[in-house]
């Protein structure tokens, strides 16, 4: 029993604190539209100081929405300040994981940071589909960098980490306080 408990508390931190592959796609939904976001070229994994292609794949009560039949409107930001906002527009079709992407749009995220894409939009025809308003969080932790942080602190930047070490100790202290308590 010692054993498996010892175990257990030498595994589990590093099981918590290894890092997660991003998201390949992302679906959101407003009542019956929904949209998958894809990040290219380097499949969801944006790079600052780099150009990013934002490519969605909508769909509503009908199937497909086709963007030339959509106001549709977008915009990205970061911590509240606006980087880029227009029209959603036709993009050259990109087919990936059984998902076909017709509509996108290109911008350059300035530096390694939080971002926030949001895409609403009204049928041109009424009744067509639903107003809609969605909102991806897109995080961006590669590229461009003022400075490149210290290595062996760089891990310390992403709040699972932080919470796994954190989980991690909490577990070693708990593991040792059974440990002495057994032996008694």
């Amino acid at each position: 029993m010692r054993t498996k408990l010892l175990i257990c508390c030498l595994v589990s931190p590093v099981c918590l604190a290894l890092p997660v592959a991003a998201q390949a796609h992302t679906l959101k939904t407003d009542g019956t539209v929904s949209a998958i976001l894809h990040l290219g070229p380097e499949d969801d994994n944006p790079a600052a100081g780099e150009p990013t292609d934002f490519l969605f794949d909508l769909s509503g009560p009908a199937g497909h929405i086709d963007p030339s039949q959509c106001d549709c409107r977008v915009s990205v930001s970061e911590h509240g300040t606006a980087l880029y906002a227009g029209s959603l527009h036709g993009f050259p079709q990109v087919e990936d994981d059984d998902t076909i992407f017709n509509s996108g749009f290109t911008v350059t995220l300035p530096r390694q940071d939080a971002y926030s894409v949001t895409l609403s939009g009204t049928p041109l025809v009424a009744g067509d589909f639903p107003t809609f308003n969605l909102t991806w969080d897109v995080p961006v932790s590669r590229g461009a960098e003022a400075a490149d942080p210290d290595p062996f602190y760089a891990w310390l930047s992403t709040p699972r980490n932080v919470l796994g070490a954190a989980a991690g100790a909490i577990v070693l202290v708990l593991g040792a306080v059974l440990l002495l308590r057994a032996k008694r």
